[in-house]
Formats: structure tokens, C-alpha cells, sequence
């Protein structure tokens, strides 16, 4: 049964939305977490929005070939989502609260935090891209 969006710029404007407040959320929250870290939390999720985005279509586009054998590109996506999302928060990590790595038991508790957010946080997310996007099945 074929179907569309009739917006998708809307849904995918509001995707990012979503993801920009959660991220902002959670830098807030990095930072009360890192003695010492003065990154702003805005700074944070826009960052983390601009990097998700851009390894995710990415991964999109590595998975994309593989959607004709039988749902395999959605399974690539999805499984791939987890290093990738692993690598985007190692990057915030790095970036704004431990550049010299000195907290690696730390580090690695906030990204495995971090990308269980990342998923959670898919779920309003395309729920918004969904509702916003004008979803329609013929």
C-alpha cells in the first residue's frame, strides 16, 4: 500500500525541533553533571542536532541500496544508529566537558546515556514529523 507526505520540509523541520529541545535538555543536564563545564546548553543541542543530522542522512544514504532486498537497509539503519550514535555523543562529550578524556568511566556512562536519549527521543520526533508531514496512504 504505497504512501507519502504531503510536507515532509514541515515534518522534518519539526523532527529537529524535537531533537533540538531534548538535546538542549540534555546539555543543560551535562552540565550540572561536569564540575567546572560552562557550555552553554543551547550551544549543546544545536550542535548535537547539526552532527545527528548529518551522520544520520548519511547513514541513510549507506542503507538506502539495501531497502529492495527485503527490509534490509531499515535493519543497516537501525543497527547502525547504535555506533553511530555512540560516535556522536563521544564527539559532544569531547567537545564541550572532557577534552582531555581524563573521566572515561564518566564519559562512557553519559554517551551510553546519551544514546538511549537519542532513541527515546525518536519517538516524539517522528511522531511530530509524521503528524506535521501531512502522512497519507493510498
Amino acid at each position: 500500500m504505497p504512501g507519502g507526505l504531503s510536507s515532509s520540509v514541515n515534518g522534518y523541520l519539526v523532527f529537529g525541533a524535537v531533537k533540538l529541545a531534548g538535546y538542549s535538555l540534555a546539555g543543560w543536564h551535562l552540565n550540572r553533571s561536569y564540575s567546572g563545564a560552562s557550555a552553554n546548553f543551547a550551544v549543546v543541542g544545536v550542535t548535537r542536532t547539526i552532527i545527528g543530522m548529518l551522520f544520520g542522512a548519511g547513514l541513510a544514504l549507506l542503507a538506502f541500496p539495501f531497502v529492495m532486498f527485503g527490509g534490509l537497509g531499515i535493519l543497516i539503519y537501525i543497527v547502525g544508529l547504535v555506533p553511530v550514535r555512540l560516535t556522536e555523543w563521544w564527539i559532544i562529550i569531547w567537545l564541550f566537558y572532557d577534552r582531555s578524556m581524563m573521566t572515561k568511566q564518566k564519559d562512557w556512562q553519559y554517551v551510553g546515556l546519551g544514546t538511549a536519549w537519542s532513541f527515546g527521543l525518536d519517538i516524539p520526533a517522528l511522531i511530530g514529523f509524521v503528524a506535521t508531514g501531512g502522512f497519507w496512504i493510498c
